[in-house]
């Protein structure tokens, strides 16, 4: 809509956040309209950043998600990248999934 409003003036910059012409915003502007967002909801405190962990954590480890597609979501170069950083919560679901995997191979009653 801006882009339309801005007509010639508008300059493609590629970034997400962009003034009404396109332009970069200032750093902070988004967290702190983020933040300002969350506050007036009244939902739990998070900040931007920590959506980004979050959206992360909970397609890694709750839903499964496939580590390849989350890495290219949140524009790590590579999967190792994701891997390497979120590795630290891997072992709390170890004990689930060596649970759901013996689920599937031992014969119930076993």
């Amino acid at each position: 809509m801006e882009r339309l409003a801005a007509g010639p003036r508008w300059q493609d910059s590629g970034h997400v956040f962009v003034t009404e012409l396109g332009l970069p915003l200032p750093p902070g502007v988004a967290s702190r309209t983020f933040t300002a967002l969350v506050k007036s909801s009244g939902l739990p405190t998070i900040s931007l950043h920590g959506l980004r962990h979050t959206y992360i954590t909970v397609g890694l480890l709750e839903l499964g998600l496939p580590t390849s597609i989350i890495s290219k979501r949140v524009g790590h170069a590579n999967e190792a990248i994701t891997l390497m950083m979120y590795a630290e919560w891997l072992p709390r679901h170890d004990q689930q999934a060596a649970v759901k995997v013996a689920a599937l191979v031992v014969p119930k009653g076993f």
